[in-house]
């Protein structure tokens, strides 16, 4: 868990805890959370999460690596990707009174597969949060959001922020030369 907030305060995202909830097409707790965006990712071919350990109000969890693995074997073997890859993503969210406060996303830009596997792991996260949202929306907010930002853009190193319906989303990522973590924090609105 202190790695996680590590993590984010490496890349300049505040995190504010506070009690906000939403309704929601599912009791809008952790476990609730974790189960429907675990059926979002198993449909999608996305890697679920693993591990997931309760720290009095905060759940923290790993993901599996399985698809990971996958997608390096296959852009090894187009010769794209070589060396060693391992996942670098984790999932912290934070209850108050029962109801999710706070989701937080971390991962890593270091490799281009822990940035791909990322950005498929967060769409699926605002597609399991807004029952709404298509891929073609999710990729919109990603644009947004920056997460594809490299060092040479003027913003590195500035969250962003989008308010939605159900969520305001900040993001932020640092020039490599910092940190090549990228996270995001996803606080649900009423």
């Amino acid at each position: 868990m202190k790695r996680t907030f590590l993590l984010l305060s490496l890349i300049g995202v505040v995190c504010v805890l506070s009690p906000f909830a939403f309704a929601q097409t599912f009791q809008f707790n952790a476990a609730e959370l974790i189960k429907n965006f675990d059926a979002k990712l198993r449909r999608d071919g996305g890697d679920v999460t693993s591990k997931c350990q309760k720290y009095g109000k905060d759940t923290e969890c790993t993901f599996s690596d399985i698809g990971f693995k996958k997608s390096v074997a296959a852009m090894k073997s187009l010769d794209i990707a070589n060396g060693h890859f391992f996942l670098k993503e984790r999932l912290l969210i934070t209850e108050v009174e029962g109801k999710v406060s706070t989701i937080i996303i971390g991962g890593d830009r270091g490799d281009p597969m822990n940035l791909f596997h990322f950005i498929g792991q967060f769409a699926d996260l605002l597609m399991t949060l807004d029952p709404n949202a298509t891929s073609e929306s999710a990729s919109d907010d990603v644009r947004k959001l920056g997460l594809m930002r490299g060092d040479s853009d003027p913003t590195i190193g500035e969250p962003q922020i989008e308010i939605k319906s159900y969520a305001e989303i900040r993001c932020n990522s640092q020039d490599s030369h910092k940190s090549t973590a990228i996270g995001c924090v996803l606080r649900p609105r009423f």
